[in-house]
């Protein structure tokens, strides 16, 4: 049952932020921020799918 609280905060929390940027990139810097916060780590990044080669680019990190 936490995690699915930790999970609703962090959600809430995204959704609240993301109208305010002017970039993808600003957003998911302020997403993946608020998700470590949640949940009390130092490290994690945002990979997203680049759909033409079929591979994951790590767009956004922290701590790594």
């Amino acid at each position: 049952m936490a995690s699915a609280a930790i999970t609703g905060a962090a959600s809430l929390m995204i959704a609240e932020g993301c109208g305010r940027f002017s970039s993808l990139n600003e957003m998911l810097e302020y997403a993946l921020a608020k998700v470590l916060e949640v949940v009390q780590a130092e490290a994690g990044g945002v990979y997203l799918l680049d759909e033409e080669r079929q591979e994951l680019d790590l767009v956004v990190h922290r701590g790594l």
